[in-house]
This record gives C-alpha cells, structure tokens and sequence, in this order.
C-alpha cells in the first residue's frame, strides 16, 4: 500500500493515494485550511434556505473534537458549502447551512488527521428534520431524516438485492467491485423511483469518482420533469458537457508534455488499434503491468497496435518519471500531464486506466484487460496470415 501524507479534510493534510480493487486512485483536493475561512468554523449565514442542524455524537471519546462533514470527491459547485467543520462539545455540534435541495455529504473527525478511517456511508441533510445523530463505533448515520431514511430503508436494500433494511452494507465497497452492476442497478431504481435526490446524487458520485460513461445519460435522462428543473440535476448536465473522453466519440487532442518537458500535442496514428495507458511513477499496479505491456509492444506494435503513456506525475517525482522510462526501457510514446490536471478533469482517479481506440482514434473501451487485448490482436495476427 502506497500512502503519502494528505492535505484534505479526509485526512488533513496532503495528498492521499491509497489501493482499491487492485489500482490506486489519487486524491487532491483543497486545503482544509482555505475551508476554516469560508465557513467560519461552523458559523455559516447565507442569505436565504438557511437552516440549523443541531448534531450529536453518540460516542463520549468525540468530545473536544471536531467534526468535518465533507463533500468528499465530488466537485465544489454542487454545494452551496463544500465542507462544514465544527467543534464537539459534550458530544454535540451544531451549524447553518444553506438548503435548496436535499445534500450528500461525508464525514470525518479532526482526531483522525494522521490516519485513514473507512466509513462507507453517506450522510444526506434535508430539511425534514434538523437532527443529526452519528455513531462513531458503527460509522454509519441514524436515520435523522427522509432521503436519509430512503438511503438506507429503499436504496441499498434495492441494490444489493437484499430483502432486509438492517443488512450491514457497504456501497462504495460495491461500486468499486463491480462498477457496471452498479449502474445497472441505479438505472433500474430511478426508473422505479424518477424523483429520488438519493439516486441523482449517486449518480454524480459515480460521474466525479469514475468519469464518463454511456449509462451515466441514460440514467440522468430517466429521472422526472422536475428533477430535470431542479439545479443539481442541470449541474449534472453542464458537467457532462465539459467531459471530453467519451467513449463512442474520438479521444481529445490534449496539450500534454513530452519527456524533455516541451509542450506536444497528442497525437494518435491510424493503427488499428491504440491503448492509452494512465500511469504514475509511484503506481505499485501500473508497474506490475509494464511486463504485459513491453510483450504487447513487442509483439504488435508493427502491426495492429500503438501504445501511448500518459504520466499524472507531479513536479516533485518527474525524476523518477524519467528513470522508470529509462529503467524499464519504454520504448513507446511517453506524455506527461503535469500533477495529473487535465486527467482530473475527467475523474481519472484510478491507476492504471486505460482507454482503447479504434482506426479512427474513436474510444471503443475503457479497462480492457490487457489478457483480453492479447487475444483480440493474436486473432488479428492469424486472420491475416
């Protein structure tokens, strides 16, 4: 496991990498410092749909804590406030937030800054109740208020196929495993439930944490007319409009770097296939696939494929950049996109992440096993013999 010390409210301070289903995914997101000011440690006034919440920890070793509710992934512009941090005393804390519409938060607590706590809920704030009860030993909220209620009662019964409501789950644990089934399964729950800020807001998780893919429109368009009013699901739709990387459509011409650090357009030739590769130098899973990748290069790199790196390295580690090249004797184009920016830009969270092209340079997957790969291009290679 790869962990460097963090800079964000999950855990305080720094960037956070860490392994999940086999990559690693990268988060970096502002500091928690810039956050104290904006909201005044829990002393939040906004001019209108402002409402208190008046929260409780049921457990006593929180007290003389604080407790950060953060927007975890997802980008700041659904939120009117992006992270609300607030003081525990005797087990309680309170705050004013801004409420037009039903909101998907996260948590963590100030205690835990040198470490990692997994907690696999989600908190929803809406305006039917303004309590907040949080167990600190399960990790898991009280049903405080209806979309929580829904979240727990509806949703994840419904998508882990489960006929009980008090069944442990763990919905990120599910979404990491299996990704497609996820999707599937929310597409069936909005058609059944097209008014449900519970699934819209699961559906921008997926969207920020994985980027784009085919389902994500089919489900936003099956959420209701109002929905389709409401801000969060237009927020939804402009962030879909900004996503380049599509699969169907042609991979982006992006301004990336070269290894001598000159700015170079992306280029992709016209083999019959090419595999973009998403790396870093620090990456354990993108090292251990370097093998596979050389034999595929080796092997049909004259013929029917070309491979492009793209590292997300930051300045800091570009030397090692340049020597995982050099030591590893990758011979194929090498790009660099500097501390990952445009690569954020469309959710590439997770490494390695490879999208694999047609003739046309048309995105025809996203993943592909490279197992899966070699015997696509072995059949090529025999079909034409």
């Amino acid at each position: 496991m790869l962990q460097l010390k963090n800079k964000y409210p999950v855990s305080l301070l720094g960037l956070y990498t860490y392994r999940l289903s086999g990559m690693y995914s990268k988060f970096t997101l502002r500091s928690w410092l810039i956050f104290a000011f904006l909201v005044n440690w829990c002393n939040i006034f906004s001019q209108s749909n402002s409402f208190h919440y008046q929260g409780r920890i049921l457990e006593n070793k929180m007290n003389g804590d604080s407790i950060y509710i953060f927007s975890s992934t997802i980008p700041e512009v659904y939120y009117h406030v992006p992270m609300i941090s607030c003081p525990i005393e005797n087990g309680s804390f309170d705050f004013t937030l801004e409420m037009s519409y039903p909101l998907m938060y996260r948590i963590k607590y100030l205690s835990e800054k040198n470490f990692r706590i997994y907690r696999p809920s989600f908190y929803f704030l809406d305006t039917s109740s303004n309590s907040i009860l949080i167990d600190s030993i399960e990790h898991a909220p009280n049903y405080y208020n209806q979309t929580q209620y829904e979240y727990h009662h509806q949703f994840i019964p419904f998508l882990l196929d489960a006929n009980k409501s008090n069944q442990k789950s763990d919905v990120l644990s599910f979404i990491s495993k299996d990704l497609d089934r996820f999707e599937n399964r929310l597409n069936e729950y909005v058609k059944i439930n097209p008014t449900s800020y519970v699934a819209l807001w699961l559906l921008i998780y997926d969207l920020s944490e994985h980027g784009h893919s085919p389902m994500i429109d089919i489900i936003a368009s099956n959420f209701s007319t109002r929905i389709k009013t409401e801000k969060l699901w237009i927020q939804l739709q402009n962030d879909l409009s900004k996503r380049k990387i599509k699969i169907g459509q042609k991979f982006p011409t992006l301004i990336l770097k070269d290894s001598f650090l000159n700015e170079r357009n992306l280029e992709i030739t016209d083999s019959k296939y090419t595999l973009i590769n998403y790396w870093f130098s620090r990456c354990k899973p993108c090292i251990e696939k370097i093998p596979q990748l050389k034999k595929l290069d080796s092997l049909y790199s004259a013929k029917s494929l070309a491979l492009i790196n793209i590292s997300v390295d930051s300045e800091k580690y570009l030397y090692l950049w340049k020597k995982r090249i050099n030591d590893y004797k990758l011979n194929w184009v090498q790009y660099l996109d500097l501390n990952g920016i445009q690569a954020s830009k469309e959710s590439i969270n997770y490494f390695p992440t490879n999208f694999l092209l047609d003739q046309e340079g048309k995105i025809i997957r996203k993943n592909i096993a490279l197992e899966e790969l070699e015997r696509i291009l072995e059949q090529i290679s025999e079909s034409d013999k």
